[in-house]
């Protein structure tokens, strides 16, 4: 290709000079590799990646996190030969990339390119994806996705990956396997193959719980679709019904044969559908319905079994706001002077904030800033949360922030910056704060900070490698409680000694 390119300068003109072009020239191929590096991740040069190899998986990962990655590419190697794991013969080994510098916590696996990566920071939040270490839950889950993958690569999918390439396989399989199968099969398998998973968790069922004890039936079409309005469950929740359901009345192969059927659209028209009924000789429409009736009724007879005087201990009666049309969730409720409550408010129509509610009556008090989870916590008029903040320059770096807000005044202070602070507490004399940092390291610290500098006044030893969520000054700010989960994915609540570190648990498993 020859370019020229021509300047006008008094009457003049000028050919462009042969090394202006070359230089054009390489602006132009230069470009594709930047547009892919930020693809890739979006990291500074400074960052330098190793990686590991086993016949399942290649983990790409930052230096520094050489045992980790270890650990993942045993486990995927265990995961790839389990018996009854995948039928298909077209196994192809998968990039998993560890991305250390985020500080959401999340994976996924895709195809165009054929990769997966982990997000490695672990949620606070213990009940939700359960206490086993994070990466490890990870790996389970998104190891099933490539299993998915490959054993979906067959038929008509398999035609479209050759004429156009593994977006077209991916197009195709969106279009004959529902999202509820992928996620509802790899929630099934990790709790299958772990201590715990999902649906071995209490938390994770509260959802349909919740619609069935009021009463809510929704048509399965609501439930598969969702809905701006009314609360409705997420596909995860769904599926795992359904995939358990399925594998306990036809067996562990069941949903392999469908899914095969389907992937190849051996049947054109709503090929999972018509698969499903070829393999069990059922109307898919009668299987969805009684699936959600066994576990309404299984999970309505527990509420009753479990209901017992115990109700209104308290002797208090709630006295809620006025009702809402839609969805709306209270938060974290803190009593705030005589008869009120502090609470953060959420809802599908409205930006979260921190309300006051009296007597029934809600007064604003502030909107929240965006963060990654909804913690906060609030002594003597301040409250103390976390902020969301991404890098303005590299895709994958992001912090989370320690800010302070005065409900009397309305101020708001940014305690720290650049950092990646989560659950804060602040002293009763207001001086410290106490906050759990995540290092990109993995490590998981109790740090004390100044609170009006955000200086680290100390950080409390972790020899055990817990990961602590959610710590409280207790005392007289002279100790801390933080819940802590440990390596073996056990756990409790421990009392830290400020002065001197020292650890005495409250509630846990080393408790005799």
């Amino acid at each position: 290709m020859y370019i020229s390119l021509q300047l006008k300068h008094s009457g003049q003109t000028n050919i462009m000079s042969h090394s202006c072009i070359k230089f054009t020239f390489f602006l132009s191929l230069l470009f594709p590799l930047i547009t892919q590096a930020q693809r890739f991740g979006g990291h500074p040069p400074s960052l330098k990646w190793k990686q590991v190899n086993s016949d399942a998986a290649r983990i790409i990962f930052p230096a520094g996190l050489d045992s980790l990655a270890n650990d993942i590419a045993s486990l995927t190697q265990f995961l790839s030969v389990l018996p009854n794991a995948i039928d298909s013969g077209k196994k192809k080994k998968i990039n998993i990339v560890l991305q250390n510098q985020t500080l959401q916590s999340n994976g996924y696996v895709g195809l165009a390119p054929f990769r997966s990566e982990f997000y490695i920071s672990p949620r606070q939040n213990s009940f939700e994806l359960g206490s086993i270490p994070w990466h490890q839950t990870l790996t389970l889950h998104e190891f099933r996705h490539v299993q998915q993958f490959n054993q979906f690569n067959r038929g008509l999918s398999s035609f479209a990956r050759i004429f156009l390439g593994e977006e077209g396989q991916a197009l195709l399989n969106s279009a004959s396997v529902p999202d509820w199968f992928f996620e509802g099969d790899a929630v099934f398998f990790e709790t299958r193959y772990s201590r715990q998973g999902r649906g071995n968790l209490p938390f994770f069922f509260n959802d349909f719980r919740s619609l069935w004890k009021e009463g809510r039936n929704y048509s399965f079409m609501k439930l598969r679709n969702g809905s701006y309005k009314h609360f409705v469950p997420d596909h995860y929740a769904l599926g795992y019904l359904l995939v358990s359901y399925g594998r306990t009345k036809f067996g562990d192969k069941f949903w392999n044969r469908v899914t095969e059927d389907a992937a190849a659209f051996k049947y054109p028209i709503y090929p999972f559908q018509s698969a499903f009924k070829k393999q069990s000789g059922q109307n898919y429409r009668t299987f969805v319905n009684e699936a959600l009736e066994y576990f309404r009724k299984e999970m309505l007879q527990n509420e009753m079994l479990q209901k017992d005087s115990s109700q209104n201990v308290s002797g208090l009666s709630a006295q809620p706001a006025k009702a809402e049309k839609f969805v709306t969730d209270y938060l974290f409720p803190y009593p705030c002077g005589i008869d009120s409550v502090l609470v953060l408010k959420k809802s599908y129509r409205s930006i979260p904030a921190w309300y006051i509610i009296h007597q029934g009556i809600e007064k604003k008090i502030a909107i929240k800033d965006i963060s990654l989870d909804d913690y906060y916590s609030f002594k003597n008029g301040k409250i103390i949360y976390t902020s969301y903040t991404p890098s303005a320059r590299w895709a994958w770096h992001d912090f989370s922030n320690i800010c302070i807000l005065d409900i009397s005044s309305g101020s708001r202070t940014t305690v720290s910056s650049r950092s990646k602070y989560f659950s804060p507490d602040i002293s009763e004399d207001g001086n410290s704060i106490v906050a759990v940092n995540q290092s990109p390291s993995g490590k998981n610290n109790l740090h004390i900070l100044d609170a009006k500098t955000g200086n680290l006044i100390k950080e409390l030893p972790n020899t055990q490698n817990f990961v602590y969520t959610y710590p409280k000054f207790y005392g007289n700010d002279d100790y801390v409680i933080s819940s802590v989960r440990t390596a073996a994915g056990k756990m409790g609540l421990l009392k830290i000694t400020l002065n001197s570190g020292a650890e005495e648990w409250i509630a846990g498993p080393d408790m005799k």
